[in-house]
């Protein structure tokens, strides 16, 4: 019987990770992070934005233009497209010093449910490209976007990401990011979303995707 609980709360422990921790909130975005088993915290972030759900979903899947709001961010594009939704991108991070540029190569997935009035997008980073001079390579990372409708108006956001920095980072630095990027990415959709662009872009995804279904 004893062996039974040492094994229990082992894997008690394996399974279930520590709970989130709230480290921000302000009138429309909360912020929590969690420890892992790597010196460098987890995030999640929620944000409610007023557009309907194929606009927000547009400015996600428009991955050669996520330069524009994705903080640090000077470089986003499609390297392969896998299937309608699903894609190999490449990403380039101009850092302030003394942190070097990063890059990273991420394979994301989209699954949209519109009976559920959710979209997913799920993301991991390939190792599998070569690197790049001027860059540190990140190969730790994943990341999923929740977009659930509220209504025809309004979209709740979910973004939860785990990214080692790779390089000589200190994990209190990184974990001093981690706490704020989500902020900035969240106000930066937000704003994204607003563009007028994002309007007809959004309605021909919708008409996409109810050809596929």
């Amino acid at each position: 019987m004893k062996k039974i609980i040492i094994l229990l709360i082992i894997l008690s422990n394996t399974i279930f990770p520590e709970n989130w921790i709230k480290v921000y909130k302000d009138k429309e975005i909360q912020v929590w992070t969690r420890k892992t088993n790597s010196p460098i915290d987890e995030f999640k972030a929620e944000i409610i934005i007023n557009q309907p759900i194929q606009i927000v979903a547009a400015v996600l899947l428009d991955i050669d233009n996520h330069f524009e709001w994705v903080p640090d961010c000077k470089l986003s594009k499609i390297i392969k497209q896998l299937k309608e939704f699903d894609f190999i991108q490449y990403y380039q991070m101009d850092y302030p010093w003394p942190v070097d540029d990063r890059d990273l190569y991420i394979i994301s997935k989209t699954k949209i449910n519109l009976n559920n009035d959710t979209i997913t997008i799920r993301s991991t980073a390939l190792n599998d490209y070569p690197l790049k001079p001027g860059y540190i390579r990140i190969t730790e990372y994943q990341s999923s976007w929740d977009l659930i409708k509220i209504n025809d108006v309004k979209t709740k956001v979910l973004y939860q990401s785990y990214v080692h920095p790779a390089g000589s980072i200190s994990p209190s630095l990184a974990n001093y990011f981690i706490k704020n990027t989500p902020i900035k990415l969240l106000k930066g959709l937000k704003k994204q979303s607003n563009h007028i662009k994002y309007k007809e872009m959004g309605n021909h995804l919708l008409k996409k995707i109810n050809q596929i279904d």
